[in-house]
């Protein structure tokens, strides 16, 4: 795949079809060696609660010896890859650019995290983050939630700070003692979130997504400006209420008693960082919906279509002149991640996006969607340059 230049954080994907898991897994990290400072992996499998774990710690075994000195964080999440192969690899890595980059690799109790820093920002990105599975939903998020703010506070940034995030919720539209497990995750989200003040750049963009394991994972990135160089604007669509301003009746089953409503998704439909000459958004997981309706009674194709046109109006010139980023040319998707209900639509799925979206790169997943309605969800990343 080709990326942009001035794109520092890239991404690519590789696939498997071995017989066995653990030879699907010894082909994927075989193929990701060839990679230079690798920062995260994201593998994706059909697995179950009872093999989740030990399948979870074979991979970060044979990542770690793989990549003894330096260890990308790892992820593994229980959604089916769609297709012709039975296991996939997202890697994120980091391009060689003219920034001298200082990357450290750390851990505080089971989670495992990267600082990178260099003259003009200070990232922190932290792998999956999880917690004790006996516990309800809202207590787990609270848990990694409690994580996630130490580690921050460890290295000197703040909550607000994150600028993307990944949330993977089991069985994500079901009700548990009239609580939705997706509203349970929004309602600790939040409790978190109002320790910070998000007024200067607006939320993260952020995914919530199903997956057929138990539990939460989360995962994401935080990025302080050290100079003026660097801004981090969030990116609305005209077409689409803001997630974090929902009306309560979009919002499934009673809220936590510590909340006096039932919490909104804290989130922005996209999150831009730029530099001196270019800049990446972070597209955060988007669906067919327009205002804060989904769209219901249609096919899975048309579902599709108007998520791909959300998104292209999302991360059009014209829109993103508004937040004044001006960029040379359109800025298409460089990859995407593509979210299916049921896996017998992948193929129709799959000839919308190549219909639209010739030249990215997609990986597809069965997953359930947040609302029940909604068949389709694609998130992923975009970058361009700027005039100059």
């Amino acid at each position: 795949m080709n990326y942009r230049a001035q794109n520092e954080y890239c991404c690519d994907y590789y696939w498997s079809n071995e017989k066995t898991f653990e030879l699907s897994i010894n082909q994927l990290i075989d193929q990701i060696q060839n990679e230079k400072k690798v920062s995260r992996l994201v593998f994706f499998g059909k697995t179950t609660d009872e093999t989740y774990e030990s399948e979870l710690n074979y991979i970060k075994t044979q990542v770690g010896k793989s990549f003894e000195k330096k260890p990308p964080l790892v992820t593994y999440v229980a959604q089916p890859v769609l297709g012709e192969c039975s296991y996939a690899v997202e890697i994120h890595y980091l391009r060689n650019t003219p920034v001298k980059m200082n990357i450290e690799y750390k851990e505080f109790e089971d989670v495992q995290y990267l600082v990178i820093d260099s003259d003009d920002r200070r990232s922190v990105l932290i792998g999956g983050v999880r917690s004790d599975l006996s516990n309800s939903i809202r207590k787990q998020s609270d848990d990694i939630f409690r994580k996630i703010e130490t580690i921050l506070s460890d290295e000197n940034l703040h909550i607000e700070d994150i600028v993307r995030q990944w949330n993977y919720i089991g069985r994500i539209t079901a009700l548990e003692d009239n609580v939705q497990n997706y509203q349970a995750f929004n309602d600790a989200r939040s409790i978190f979130y109002n320790k910070a003040d998000w007024s200067k750049h607006g939320y993260p963009a952020a995914t919530g997504i199903g997956m057929d394991c138990a539990g939460v994972i989360v995962e994401l990135i935080a990025t302080q400006q050290k100079s003026k160089a660097v801004q981090i604007k969030p990116i609305d669509n005209p077409m689409q209420i803001a997630a974090h301003k929902y009306s309560q009746e979009v919002l499934i089953g009673k809220n936590d008693e510590r909340l006096c409503n039932k919490s909104t998704p804290k989130f922005e439909r996209a999150k831009a960082v730029s530099c001196e000459h270019g800049y990446t958004c972070f597209v955060s997981g988007t669906a067919a919906i327009r205002g804060e309706d989904s769209l219901t009674g249609k096919s899975c194709a048309c579902q599709t279509n108007m998520t791909i046109e959300n998104i292209d109006l999302l991360i059009s010139g014209e829109n993103l002149k508004q937040y004044g980023i001006h960029i040379n040319e359109a800025a298409p998707m460089d990859f995407a991640r593509v979210y299916v209900k049921n896996a017998n639509e992948y193929k129709e799925t799959q000839e919308c996006v190549n219909n639209k979206w010739k030249k990215v790169k997609a990986l597809y997943v069965k997953a359930d969607v947040c609302r029940d309605e909604l068949l389709v969800e694609i998130e992923g990343m975009a970058s361009s340059r700027f005039y100059v």
